[in-house]
Order: structure tokens, then C-alpha cells, then sequence
């Protein structure tokens, strides 16, 4: 997707690729049906069944719309993560390209990881490369605790990530419905 997106200089037809790659993501993991069926959020009633479909009670009705809504919640974390280390890696595409070695490095020194979490320049590449690196250490995980205690800088990193992501969104979304 980054590849992609980055071939188009304009911004708009970047940001109009980008919709049509969450939804397609969405339809395809959260729906999982083509995304010219799907909607966005699929509401079911409980009155509409198709003829020949089990009775279902109100309350069996509202067990399964609330599992729906649970598993809706769990894609939108996985997209959101997703689509957060490809707008930042487009968007930012310039600043990224000459700062590369600044960024692919890892956070040695506490000021390395200020530069890194709350600096100009964002990207997710150092961030996942230790969430790769963490997951391989599993094993040690569950006999030494220091690794749990160096994983805490790169949450508060992860949540200000978040946050960073979570306020471009309505510009990006404004571009795209304009």
C-alpha cells in the first residue's frame, strides 16, 4: 500500500486511494465479504430473517449483535495500526527520506527516544522493529521481567502514535469528502 500511494505526487488522489483501501481492508477482514457488498457497519434486524433460518430468540439476537460489535472493535484496532504506519509513512514521505538514518535506528538513550516519540519526524519503523524483536523474545519473557520493564517507553510511544494518528484523521478525512 505505502509503494502505492507513493507513486501519486497530488495529495488528494493519495488520500482518495487510501479510502478505497480501508474499505476494501475492512469489507474484506471485518465483513468478511467483497467490498461491493459491504457496508461499513452492517445492521441486522432482528425481524428480517431469510426464509428457512433457524428461530432465533431477541436475546440470542442480541448475544450474536453484541459478539458482531466485540469483533468490529478488535479490526478497528488492527486497521487503525495498519493504516497509522501507512499515512505516516506517505504523508511524512519527504522529511522520512532525509532523516532515514535517524529514524531506522533504535532508541538507545532517552533522548534518542524523545527524538524519536515526540519529534517533527514520525515513523513506525523503529517501533516495530522492537515489537518484532519483543515477540521473538517470548521465551525470556516469561523468566526474566527486565524486558516487560524496557517495553514501557515504547508503549508511552505507541499511545503518543496514537494520538498523533487520531488528530490527522479528520484532516485526512476532510480532504477525502471535500
Amino acid at each position: 500500500m505505502v509503494r502505492a500511494l507513493k507513486r501519486f505526487p497530488r495529495r488528494e488522489l493519495r488520500l482518495s486511494l487510501l479510502r478505497n483501501y480501508v474499505w476494501y481492508r475492512w469489507a474484506s477482514q471485518a465483513e468478511k465479504t467483497h467490498p461491493m457488498i459491504a457496508g461499513f457497519h452492517r445492521y441486522r434486524d432482528w425481524a428480517d430473517r431469510r426464509s428457512g433460518a433457524p428461530y432465533l430468540s431477541f436475546a440470542q439476537h442480541l448475544l450474536k449483535q453484541w459478539g458482531r460489535r466485540f469483533r468490529y472493535f478488535g479490526c478497528f484496532l488492527r486497521e487503525l495500526f495498519i493504516f497509522q504506519y501507512v499515512v505516516f509513512e506517505v504523508e511524512c514521505a519527504p522529511a522520512l527520506a532525509e532523516h532515514k538514518q535517524q529514524l531506522a535506528e533504535r532508541a538507545q538513550t532517552v533522548a534518542d527516544w524523545f527524538r524519536l516519540t515526540f519529534g517533527r519526524h514520525v515513523s513506525r519503523r523503529w517501533l516495530n522493529n522492537f515489537w518484532i524483536s519483543y515477540g521473538r523474545r517470548r521465551w525470556q519473557l516469561l523468566w526474566n521481567p527486565l524486558p516487560h520493564l524496557q517495553m514501557v517507553p515504547y508503549a508511552i510511544s505507541e499511545i503518543v502514535y496514537t494520538i498523533r494518528f487520531a488528530s490527522m484523521v479528520p484532516a485526512l478525512v476532510k480532504q477525502t469528502t471535500r
